[in-house]
């Protein structure tokens, strides 16, 4: 069971397993009392949750997110939920979320990011309006190759930074 404060609320994700929870959505908000849903939850368990730019992130081993496709880590900003990336997929599960240095990481069974090898640790960006995507990733060995696509038509330009595990950019 993960807990977090949004919003002066009291946010419980596997609220499923609790006396009373709602409706198996693996999530909801405690009131001290009662449960109340949470846009419909998640059609699969959620392993971590943390609050990060005014928004709950989950994440776990689910594919939607109320009706909403996402893969294995979504955004619900009070109101809504919202997948990261419109075609992201992860091969695995994301088991953690941290925020470090005002970033969002995650971390995971993940191998593969859209098909691109990721050694189970990324770094996530959330697009403001007028900003550029950036896509930053983090691999073991800085001697492997790395092929990434990345296709988003509404995007404009493309940043792409790669790091080590211990940090250090690579060039």
């Amino acid at each position: 069971t993960e807990m977090e404060v949004y919003n002066g609320e009291l946010y419980i994700s596997w609220a499923n397993i609790l006396s009373g929870a709602s409706m198996g959505e693996n999530i909801a908000i405690w009131d001290g009392q009662n449960y109340s849903s949470v846009g419909g939850g998640t059609d699969g368990f959620i392993n971590d949750m943390i609050v990060y730019n005014n928004n709950v992130y989950v994440c776990g081993n689910f594919d939607n997110a109320s009706s909403v496709s996402a893969s294995k880590i979504a955004r619900w900003d009070g109101t809504n939920w919202n997948a990261l990336s419109n075609d992201m997929f992860l091969d695995g599960f994301v088991a953690f979320m941290e925020i470090y240095k005002n970033e969002l990481f995650i971390s995971g069974s993940f191998t593969t990011i859209n098909s691109d090898t990721i050694k189970k640790l990324a770094k996530y960006h959330h697009q403001l309006p007028g900003e550029e995507n950036n896509l930053e990733i983090f691999i073991n060995n800085p001697g492997e190759e790395i092929i990434i696509n990345y296709e988003d038509t509404n995007a404009y330009f493309l940043l792409v930074n790669i790091y080590t595990v211990s940090g250090q950019q690579v060039k």
